[in-house]
């Protein structure tokens, strides 16, 4: 952001007869340049990367890559950070390294970054600069943790922990942007109440959502979990299992079609691969065999892995105990509950098993009260054995309007 790729061409035409690319460099765009300066003005007269978010979207400037959400406060708090913006020029700031089977991208230290200046790159005068860095290193002081104490000085951290604090922090989204619904952990009025509210609202203004009703989460938490003891109420578990076992029994015929199916195009795949393999043998171009190689193959793997479960299903269904089935479900609906009203980290594991995607919570009118109408959809899976899984999605559509006193 701030910058244009401009192209450097070669002098030679290339096959098609024009020029070629050699390389890329970076031009000032002064509009976006203005946008960056006016960060760092706001910044230096004591904004917060929040209140400078929310003024970007009222005066509807462009974020960067147009996003559709709008200027965030991450964004800002980048742009502040960036060296580019004050002539700075920095590699070999990152490496990829292999580590557990899978490359992750790490910091180098410090002393191993490459820097050089650049001043036609410079946006941020040098006084402007200091003035920022000024700020962020009293910032960082006033909110660093008491070494001591482990305890924060003053504040509070900069993000939200989702995973302990907050029952459905994460599981919420807003029926207006689609944005989270997350915790506010302002108190009102001194009473230690907590609210859930939109995060988009919150975080980049009323230009990007204006959605800012906010809500008890006492009262949505209670809301949500009666909606879902409701969707495990014993009658209907039991017509899940019902119909589950009619469904894999009725389908017998079919997975012993299919499975034949699948044996066939096994066979062909085996036939199809070493016809390639030999072509290879044979001096033809290998890299676009090699790629028909991992298709045909990661093909064969999924066939494989269907044709497995297939398998399994045929020689479990004779044996399935209805009323054992049946048994055990209810033993882990009742364990579920009790979870569901206990102890805030499993519950919140109990509701990632339970819930698919999120909670949509639209704002809504009721009898002249503001609150939210909710829904979502969930499945039986995890109280289920594994011949009846996949099952029918259940969604809880019998969730109630959630309205504030």
């Amino acid at each position: 952001y701030g910058y244009d790729n401009v192209e450097v061409l070669s002098q030679d035409l290339g096959p098609e007869g024009k020029p070629q690319r050699l390389y890329v460099v970076h031009k000032i765009n002064e509009q976006e340049a203005e946008v960056v300066r006016y960060i760092y003005d706001r910044y230096t007269h004591s904004w917060g990367i929040t209140r400078i978010a929310k003024a970007l979207n009222t005066e509807g400037v462009p974020p960067p890559r147009r996003a559709k959400e709008g200027w965030a406060p991450s964004a800002i708090w980048e742009i502040l950070h960036r060296p580019r913006y004050r002539g700075l020029i920095v590699w070999n700031v990152f490496q990829t390294v292999y580590k557990g089977g899978t490359t992750k991208r790490v910091k180098r230290p410090k002393e191993d970054w490459i820097c050089r200046e650049d001043l036609n790159l410079r946006i941020i005068s040098p006084e402007l600069a200091q003035s920022v860095d000024d700020r962020i290193r009293h910032n960082s002081r006033v909110y660093t943790n008491d070494p001591e104490t482990g305890r924060l000085i003053l504040g509070r951290p900069g993000h939200m922990d989702y995973d302990s604090k907050y029952l459905l922090a994460g599981f919420l989204k807003c029926g207006i942007c689609g944005g989270s619904l997350g915790a506010i952990t302002r108190e009102r009025k001194r009473t230690g109440i907590k609210f859930y509210g939109c995060t988009y609202y919150q975080k980049r203004g009323k230009a990007i959502c204006t959605n800012k009703l906010e809500i008890q989460q006492e009262i949505l938490d209670h809301v949500i979990l009666k909606a879902i003891n409701e969707v495990l109420d014993k009658k209907l578990m039991e017509e899940v299992v019902d119909k589950a076992l009619t469904q894999l029994r009725s389908g017998k015929k079919e997975g012993v079609d299919r499975q034949g199916a699948i044996e066939k195009e096994l066979s062909l795949l085996e036939i199809k691969v070493q016809r390639i393999i030999d072509a290879i043998a044979d001096g033809q171009p290998h890299e676009s065999l090699v790629a028909r190689i991992k298709a045909e193959e990661d093909q064969k793997k999924a066939l494989s892995r269907e044709l497995e479960i297939l398998q399994l299903q045929k020689r479990n269904v004779v044996y399935l105990d209805e009323a054992k089935v049946k048994q055990d479900l209810q033993k882990r609906v009742k364990d579920m509950k009790g979870v569901l009203g206990r102890h805030l980290p499993q519950a919140r594991q109990a509701l990632r098993k339970l819930l698919n995607g999120k909670i949509k919570c639209t704002p809504i009118m009721v009898g002249g009260s503001k609150g939210y109408q909710v829904a979502g959809q969930g499945n039986y899976n995890s109280f289920l054995p594994s011949t009846l899984v996949p099952i029918l999605l259940a969604s809880p559509a019998g969730f109630e309007p959630a309205l504030p006193p």
